[in-house]
């Protein structure tokens, strides 16, 4: 098949995983559409399966793809699955050696190693279900890709590894494999740069979503750096496509309280406050823009929490929220001020200028590379400033002053983004 013209028909099955299982992250949901339509647009006719725990929310999200539990991923890659008690008599290079053996028999789909796993699961037919359907899945896959987020990193050990494994077995098998819209860091793990290393090797298309530390990253691992894309976040599109025609009037709030994080009870007390005086200042109605909902971070009881009088507190954010509703939120405002990465995107990829909170080093990575794409209109403070407050008021007064003139701007490094993630996509479909 030739490929690259974006016409032809593809029946390309490709295995997609993606940042957040549950459905319940509307970035990670938003990329994830978008990565899901543009397969469908380079390789026509492809069968698409999605790698989540939420297939009900797959289909609302992804109409027509076909979910594959991450447990069945999990265990078919298991790192010591294979060796079982064995491995804690043996030594680290006699283990490691074994482990090669198991990759081995894995990547080559040995009934012998899917009648291990059978008696290994005898009790629990149901993993061993999930395990024979993401089998069927990956053996079937022409391509297999991995949608945008944060999740190659040392705070997701498990999931950066269990990608990764999937991405380098697809290579031994000869599969077309791509990465799109990652921000990769902080990684320091030998293990999983090692396997980070063997998965973005060429000709796996890398495109990062930022240059500031997954660039660096990569490249300590040896990888050139004209194999690798920077081409923005792929959730730019949908909020790009969803501008209004004017800057809105509100003042956008999002905030995220977990240890990754860095956001303390201290930190959202100060936030509180300085939101109450530019709200009134401003003359403004604060709206929330909750990109999580998962029980574990969920954006919306902090934002709801902080009872400030200029925000009103009906809003319904269950299960008819979407990545859509949250850009509306986004569009509706002149300036937003967020500790979530995907606030930002939502926001200035409309045209808002945004203010972005980072506490740790995980935060600052991500959001301080989202400023170095779009540039003016975004600004960062640190939470861990003395002078915090005074700061973000200061900044927000001059941003919602001066919005309307830095509109343009932002929206002109969107549309930028979206071609350079949407061509990422088409070097794709030129390998087949």
């Amino acid at each position: 098949m030739d490929g690259g013209t974006g016409n032809e028909e593809f029946e390309l099955n490709i295995l997609v995983d993606n940042g957040a299982y549950t459905m319940r992250n509307m970035g990670d949901v938003a990329m994830l559409q978008v990565c899901v339509k543009r397969l469908r647009k380079y390789f026509p006719g492809c069968v698409v399966s999605v790698v989540t725990s939420s297939p009900e929310h797959l289909e609302k999200f992804c109409p027509g793809a076909r979910a594959i539990h991450p447990i069945g991923r999990n265990m078919w890659f298991a790192p010591k699955r294979f060796v079982g008690r064995l491995n804690r008599m043996l030594t680290a290079s006699m283990s490691e050696m074994l482990s090669s053996v198991g990759d081995t028999i894995r990547n080559q789909n040995s009934s012998i190693y899917v009648q291990h796993l059978k008696f290994a699961y005898r009790d629990d037919p149901k993993v061993f279900a999930h395990i024979e359907a993401f089998r069927t899945a990956f053996f079937a896959a022409d391509a297999v890709v991995a949608a945008g987020g944060g999740y190659l990193n040392d705070l997701n050990p498990d999931q950066c590894n269990y990608t990764l494994k999937m991405l380098c077995a697809a290579k031994t098998r000869k599969c077309l494999t791509g990465l799109f819209g990652q921000g990769i860091g902080p990684l320091r793990d030998p293990r999983l740069l090692s396997l980070l290393r063997r998965a973005c090797s060429p000709p796996t298309v890398v495109a990062l979503r930022e240059a500031m530390s997954g660039l660096s990253v990569l490249q300590n691992q040896g990888l050139e750096a004209s194999d690798i894309l920077i081409t923005g976040d792929d959730a730019i599109e949908l909020a790009y496509d969803s501008r209004p025609n004017q800057l809105g009037t509100a003042l956008g709030v999002s905030l995220r309280q977990i240890g990754y994080s860095g956001m303390s009870e201290r930190h959202i007390g100060s936030l509180k406050n300085v939101l109450t005086k530019l709200s009134d200042a401003m003359s403004a109605e604060i709206v929330p823009i909750p990109v999580s909902l998962n029980k574990w971070e969920d954006d919306w009881s902090v934002i709801k929490n902080l009872s400030i009088a200029g925000m009103q507190q009906d809003y319904d954010f269950g299960d008819s929220y979407s990545p859509q509703v949250a850009i509306e939120l986004a569009g509706r405002c002149r300036l937003v001020i967020t500790g979530t990465y995907h606030a930002s995107v939502f926001s200035m990829s409309q045209g808002v200028p945004t203010i972005c909170l980072y506490a740790s080093e995980y935060y600052h990575n991500k959001l301080k590379g989202v400023q170095s794409q779009f540039g003016v209109g975004c600004e960062t403070v640190n939470l861990n400033s003395p002078d915090f407050e005074s700061q973000i008021y200061d900044i927000a007064m001059h941003l919602w002053k001066d919005g309307v003139n830095l509109r343009e701007g932002l929206l002109t490094r969107a549309k930028e983004q979206v071609d350079k993630s949407d061509a990422a996509y088409q070097r794709l479909s030129t390998l087949v």
